[in-house]
């Protein structure tokens, strides 16, 4: 049989009261739903909002530092001559350059982001 030109978008559905509801848009949220998502939205604090420490960028590192242990592990644990004393000695390193560039990287984000928060406060276009 023939397709029709034109489909329907949305079926023609009841509830499970039996009442037939209308066609149309009937998922559509509602409007304070709407604004239950905008506020939730401006109450959780954009990234770079806090200040930059050294002890998160430590807290990263280490995680990271970690993830590579395990990684190298996996990856290397058939060679021979291959120790773990070395690998871990090798994340250490990695642990080291992390921490300080971590911190930094946090710090230029942080900067950036309050220039950022200025200009819109003096344009009066806060979003």
């Amino acid at each position: 049989m023939a397709q029709t030109k034109h489909k329907r978008q949305t079926k023609h559905r009841g509830n499970a009261a039996g009442v037939i509801e209308a066609r149309g848009r009937t998922g559509r949220r509602s409007a304070t739903a709407d604004h239950k998502q905008s506020s939730a939205r401006q109450a959780r604090p954009q990234r770079g909002t806090r200040p930059p420490s050294w002890k998160t960028a430590s807290v990263r590192s280490g995680i990271m530092g970690f993830v590579l242990l395990v990684f190298l592990y996996l990856v290397d644990r058939n060679k021979p001559g291959v120790h773990l004393l070395d690998l871990v000695l090798m994340c250490a390193v990695a642990v080291a350059f992390y921490i300080p560039a971590g911190y930094y990287w946090d710090r230029y984000l942080y900067q950036r982001n309050l220039k950022r928060q200025r200009g819109r406060g003096a344009q009066g276009r806060g979003k």
